[in-house]
C-alpha cells in the first residue's frame, strides 16, 4: 500500500518492501525491485547509494545464487559506511560460504575483477584510513587464479577486522580462511583473539583445539576438546577428534569409546568411519576395518575409489609395508575394479 501511494521516493518504505519480500521467499518480486531502483538510467538514482536498500539487495541476490552482483553491493557499502560490521561480516559470508571463489575465477582469470576490486580498494582507503590491508587486499599477480582468489578474500578480511576491530566474528572468519589455507599458526593466533574477545563463542574453542591438533599439540588440544564435550554434547566432529587425540597419547580404549560415540552420532560423517578402520586395523580386527573403510567410500564425495581400494588391500599391521606397496601398484591400474 506504501508502494502504491508514495512510489519510490521514500528509501524506508523501498528497503523494508524488498526485505519483506525476501522473508516471504518472494524472490523474483524482489529483484524486479532491485532492478529498478538500481538501475543507473532509472529516474530513482537517488537511492542507489542507500545503505538499507542496497543490503538488504545484497541478501536478495545472495539467496538468488548471484554472488559477484552481491558481493558488488558489499563493497560499496564498505566504502560508503565503513563501520557497518554488518556489511563486512555479509561480505565476509559471501565469500567463504557460497561458490563465490569459482563463480569469480573466470572474471579474474581476464583480469576485470582485479581491475574493478583495486578500484574499489583505493576508493575505501581514501574514505577510511583506519582500514589498512598490509599489502594483500585484492588479487595479486599470480598466474593461478584460485591463488588469486584467495589473496582477494585475506585481503577483505584484514580490511573489515581493521574497520571493525571489536568484531569477534570477523577475526574468527579470518582465522578460518587463514586455517583452509594451511596456515595454522597465524589461524590459532586469530581464533585465541576471537576467545579473549568472547569467552563463550564455542566455534573459536572448537577452532583452537583443531587448530593444536594440526600443530601436534595433543596435550593441549585435549584440554580443549575436555572443555568442549559437555559445551557441544551432539557434536560427532568433536567427538572424533577428541578419540583420535586419545590414540595419539597411546590411550586406546578411550579412543574406541570415543570414536564410536561420534559414530553412533553420525554414522555417515567420513573422517568417523576412516579412524574407526584406522583403529580396527590396528587391533588386527581387519573385517572390522574393511567394514568402516566400506562405508567410508560410500559417504565421501572426494577419494571413493581410493577408499575402497584401501578396504580391499587392507592388511594385519605387521604386512604393512607390503600393504601399501600392493596400495601403490594397483592406483596406477587404468581400471580400478
Amino acid at each position: 500500500k506504501a508502494i502504491d501511494k508514495l512510489g519510490f521516493s521514500s528509501p524506508t518504505v523501498v528497503a523494508n518492501y524488498i526485505e519483506s519480500l525476501r522473508l516471504l521467499k518472494r524472490l523474483d518480486d524482489a529483484l524486479y525491485i532491485i532492478n529498478q531502483v538500481l538501475n543507473a538510467n532509472h529516474p530513482y538514482l537517488h537511492l542507489s547509494n542507500d545503505i538499507p536498500i542496497l543490503f538488504n539487495s545484497a541478501n536478495v541476490l545472495e539467496e538468488l545464487g548471484r554472488y559477484n552482483k552481491a558481493y558488488a553491493l558489499i563493497r560499496r557499502i564498505n566504502i560508503l559506511k565503513p563501520e557497518l560490521h554488518r556489511a563486512w561480516e555479509l561480505g565476509a559470508d559471501i565469500l567463504l560460504n557460497t561458490p563465490y571463489v569459482e563463480q569469480s575465477l573466470r572474471d579474474i582469470r581476464v583480469g576485470t575483477q582485479a581491475q574493478t576490486e583495486a578500484k574499489a580498494n583505493a576508493e575505501a582507503h581514501e574514505i577510511s584510513t583506519k582500514v589498512e590491508t598490509s599489502g594483500t587486499s585484492w588479487p595479486i599477480d599470480r598466474s593461478d587464479a584460485r591463488e588469486k582468489a584467495m589473496a582477494h578474500i585475506e585481503g577483505y578480511l584484514r580490511s573489515a577486522v581493521m574497520a571493525i576491530p571489536k568484531s569477534h566474528i570477523l577475526i574468527h572468519l579470518l582465522g578460518a580462511h587463514l586455517h583452509r589455507q594451511g596456515r595454522v599458526d597465524e589461524a590459532l593466533q586469530c581464533y585465541i583473539k576471537t576467545e579473549a574477545m568472547k569467552p563463550d563463542f564455542i566455534p573459536a574453542i572448537a577452532n583452537i583445539g583443531a587448530a593444536l591438533q594440526s600443530l601436534g599439540q595433543a596435550e593441549d588440544a585435549i584440554i580443549v576438546y575436555e572443555r568442549l564435550l559437555p559445551l557441544m554434547p551432539g557434536d560427532a566432529g568433536v567427538r572424533n577428534n577428541y578419540g583420535s587425540l586419545l590414540g595419539v597419547m597411546g590411550r586406546r580404549e578411550e579412543e574406541l569409546y570415543w570414536l564410536l560415540q561420534a559414530y553412533d552420532l553420525d554414522p555417515h560423517f567420513e573422517n568417523i568411519n576412516i579412524n574407526l578402520g584406522g583403529f580396527y586395523q590396528d587391533d588386527g580386527q581387519i573385517g572390522e576395518a574393511r567394514k568402516y573403510l566400506i562405508q567410508a567410500s560410500e559417504v565421501t564425495t572426494r577419494s571413493r575409489d581410493l577408499l575402497k581400494l584401501r578396504a580391499a588391500t587392507i592388511m594385519n599391521p605387521v604386512f604393512r609395508s607390503w600393504e601399501h606397496a600392493v596400495l601403490s601398484r594397483l592406483r596406477f591400474e587404468k581400471d580400478i575394479r
